[in-house]
């Protein structure tokens, strides 16, 4: 199973790096267009499969610390209760939009003259509710029918699930989010009083850059001091600029070497 899933993981990292880097007619004389759909709609494929699997794999960790009454039980409680109306509301609500949109088409192919036996088998429930409304399947009807569809879903912002949804988000999710966050403002805070000790000179120039920057977001000190501005402009678009540059590329050639070790199978994956 191992040396199957490094062949796998050697052939398509292969073929997107050739992908990537070929040129369009050379990708067009091997065919790359025609694989590279199929591809790519594997890859969603096994995505959606592995969200599920987190999905199923949250559900079992978090259900066996309830049966079982161990120690945090309380929040895994709260967490499957708040994933699974989260999860029921927010499928609820796309079902019954797709559904009137879906409806709304039909009704648009019937406005059009096109009735027939397939349109009627494609949508059987549909057709069964058009015909008990509008018996005769005449166009002033049917237009009729299409308003209504409109018009609930225009009000589909009302419906039970979406409210729902928007309260789990806008009143729970939101809020510990902005909790969580606030949080971590004072455990930075708290860290950056322990790097701002200037014990040597490099300790000393990024206090001297830190108050700067703060000096220079204040409005009251540029305007006693309107040289504050450039400077805290020139330590912004050069020296700090330079740093996160030189971490970026940094980060992108250890991505590079992680993802080539991944690629050839030195990180576990065919041992």
């Amino acid at each position: 199973m191992k040396t199957f899933i490094f062949v796998l993981s050697f052939i398509f990292g292969g073929y997107f790096v050739l992908e990537f880097f070929l040129p369009t007619q050379a990708k067009a004389e091997l065919g790359f267009d025609g694989f590279t759909p199929l591809f790519l709609d594997f890859v969603t494929i096994i995505s959606s499969m592995a969200f599920g699997l987190g999905i199923i794999n949250l559900f079992s960790i978090h259900f066996q610390k309830i049966t079982l009454g161990l120690k945090g039980k309380f929040y895994s409680f709260v967490l499957l209760l708040s994933l699974c109306f989260t999860l029921v509301s927010g499928i609820w609500h796309f079902a019954s939009v797709e559904s009137l949109n879906l409806r709304l088409k039909f009704l648009e192919k019937m406005t059009q003259g096109d009735v027939n036996q397939k349109l009627a088998q494609l949508f059987p429930s549909f057709y069964k509710t058009l015909v008990s409304i509008c018996p005769e399947l005449d166009k002033a009807c049917i237009a009729r029918e299409k308003e209504n569809v409109k018009s609930r879903i225009k009000d589909s912002d009302k419906h039970f699930s979406k409210l729902i949804f928007d309260f789990l988000t806008n009143a729970i999710f939101l809020p510990l989010g902005a909790a969580m966050f606030s949080l971590l403002a004072f455990f930075i805070a708290s860290a950056s009083f322990r790097a701002f000790q200037f014990k040597n000179i490099f300790g000393f120039l990024l206090l001297l850059s830190a108050v700067i920057v703060i000096l220079g977001q204040n409005s009251f000190w540029t305007q006693l001091f309107p040289w504050f501005v450039e400077l805290r402009a020139w330590l912004l678009n050069n020296v700090s600029s330079a740093v996160f540059r030189a971490i970026a590329i940094g980060s992108i050639i250890g991505g590079l070497i992680f993802s080539i070790r991944i690629w050839l199978g030195l990180e576990g994956v065919g041992k």
